[in-house]
Formats: structure tokens, C-alpha cells, sequence
């Protein structure tokens, strides 16, 4: 009988042990739930703030590209409008000089005499 007693006692002991294990391995189970989740959402934060981050640049970057481009357009558009007026004024002068040339030309044809040119300094 003292046998039967001793192993209903342990017995008892046995399942508070038991229940007790049980017990405290939920409550760590659930602090490392906890955990992992409070884990889990700093990382989703910071991931989406660096997505977020990484899209603003990649918006600013494009702006600036275009806005380089139209830089670009710009200073082309003013180099052709110079190119142009300065070839404008070259042709100008060509077509003045030659039609000075001409009226000499006429004029010595007329009169006979070469101009005279003065090197006077």
C-alpha cells in the first residue's frame, strides 16, 4: 500500500509537472510569437520606406534627366539659331563682295583704267 500511495503521489507530481511544462512552454511560445511578429513589421517598415525612398530618387532622377534633356534642346537650338545667323551674315558679305567686284569689274570695263588702290597707312 505504501508503494500505491507513493506512486499516486507521483503520479500527481508527474501531471503538475506536466501541466506546468505545458504552461510555460505556451508562454514562451507565445513571447516568441510576439517577437516575431514585432520583427516582422519593423522589417516590412523599413522595406517600404526603402521602396518608397528608392522610387522618390528614381522620380527625381528622371525629372533631372529631363530636364537635362531639355537643357540639352535648349543649347542645341541655340547653337543652330547662332550657326544660322552667322551664315546669314557671311553670304551677306559674300554676296556684298562680289557685287563690288562686279561694279569694278563693269567700271574698267567701261573706262579702260584698273582702279587705283591706296595702301596708305
Amino acid at each position: 500500500q505504501k508503494q500505491e500511495g507513493n506512486s499516486t503521489r507521483h503520479g500527481s507530481i508527474e501531471s503538475t509537472a506536466d501541466s506546468w511544462e505545458k504552461t510555460a512552454l505556451a508562454k514562451i511560445k507565445n513571447r516568441y510569437e510576439k517577437l516575431s511578429s514585432t520583427i516582422l513589421a519593423w522589417e516590412n517598415e523599413k522595406k517600404m520606406k526603402a521602396k518608397l525612398q528608392m522610387e522618390r530618387k528614381k522620380s527625381e532622377l528622371e525629372q533631372r534627366g529631363a530636364r537635362n534633356l531639355q537643357h540639352y534642346q535648349n543649347k542645341l537650338a541655340r547653337i543652330d539659331n547662332i550657326a544660322g545667323g552667322a551664315r546669314a551674315q557671311v553670304e551677306e558679305k559674300r554676296r556684298s563682295e562680289e557685287s563690288e567686284v562686279k561694279e569694278k569689274a563693269e567700271k574698267i570695263r567701261s573706262t579702260g583704267n584698273v582702279p587705283v588702290c591706296c595702301f596708305c597707312f
